[in-house]
């Protein structure tokens, strides 16, 4: 759920691994400006209920599925 609505907002690939007490995002960018950084983890945030101090997010070029 949190790939699909976080690809809605623009970004082309991303996994979420959502863990007991953390969750990492890993998203395919060219460089996330600090604008799309913040969507990211304040969609992450309102769907998962995590602080932004344990969430993480990975920035790659492609991913390979």
């Amino acid at each position: 759920m949190l790939e699909n609505i976080i690809m809605a907002k623009g970004f082309t690939d991303c996994i979420a691994y959502v863990g007991a007490d953390n969750v990492s995002i890993v998203v395919e960018s060219q460089g996330l400006e600090p604008h799309e950084a913040a969507q990211i983890m304040d969609i992450v945030a309102s769907e998962t209920k995590f602080s932004t101090d344990v969430i993480k997010i990975i920035e790659i070029s492609s991913i390979q599925n």
